[in-house]
């Protein structure tokens, strides 16, 4: 287990050491700066849009915070109005919930706290309430798919920070909610659309397990946890990648025996 956790882990140290350095040049360093290191590294900063509205959601989502600053957050959006169309924060009275919907020109994101939404999940899982979320979310990932009756999957693929370099490795959940296909992210404690999810976060999926097929895994459900950490393995990661990467070999080599 202690593999799987340095993988991950690692995977997004790199990712922010890139993330800091790019930020600090394009700060402190001069316009020549950022041109020589951009050169030398083929480091591109992404759409900054969509990095901003993934910090917006990440604060919007939290339990300590209150409308009236969660409104003042969103305004940072103001500034990428080339991008950003609108954003509003509605209240469902009935559900006691929030939804944060930000329309840009490539599509809408929608946000709801998972936590609201779900409040049976913050019982499991109190952490969701505060940022030790954050924590080994890949392990909390797991469990929470295996935890839902409904129909789901369990996503290993990769997202990104601010540039092409700092992309790393993530768990997330894709089912059905509202009879919409949505995104559950422990990580953000965050419901959100799935076209919006991954073009927020510039999302590559590269391994489903259908939520199911964990569960057979494991013969006593009440240890699910240790069961979880223990079994899940790299190969698990990687195990659709690794398929495809053979059936392309064997089409290559099936092509050139002809």
């Amino acid at each position: 287990m202690d593999k799987i956790e340095e993988l991950f882990k690692e995977s997004y140290d790199k990712a922010k050491e890139w993330d800091d350095e790019f930020d600090t040049i394009k700060k402190y360093g001069t316009y020549q700066d950022l041109v020589n290191f951009c050169r030398k590294t083929d480091v591109k900063e992404l759409y900054p849009a969509n990095y901003q509205i993934y910090c917006v959601a990440n604060i919007f989502t939290r339990n300590d915070i209150d409308k009236k600053n969660k409104e003042k957050i969103c305004k940072s959006l103001d500034k990428y109005n080339d991008y950003v169309i609108s954003y509003e924060i509605n209240y469902n009275e009935e559900q006691n919930t929030e939804q944060l919907l930000i329309k840009t020109i490539q599509g809408d994101i929608k946000i709801e706290v998972l936590s609201e939404k779900m409040k049976g999940t913050l019982k499991l899982h109190p952490d969701l309430s505060t940022l030790k979320r954050i924590e080994k979310c890949h392990i909390n990932t797991i469990v929470l798919a295996m935890q839902y009756k409904n129909p789901c999957h369990l996503i290993t693929g990769y997202v990104y920070g601010k540039s092409n370099k700092s992309r790393y490795l993530h768990n997330w959940i894709e089912r059905k909610v509202d009879n919409k296909d949505v995104v559950i992210d422990y990580s953000m404690n965050a419901i959100i659309n799935l076209r919006g999810y991954y073009l927020m976060r510039n999302a590559i999926s590269i391994n489903k397990i259908y939520n199911k097929e964990l569960r057979n895994m494991y013969q006593n459900y009440t240890d699910i946890i240790n069961q979880a950490i223990r079994s899940y393995s790299i190969y698990d990661i990687y195990r659709d990648d690794l398929l495809r990467y053979r059936k392309q070999n064997r089409d290559l080599n099936e092509r050139n025996s002809t």
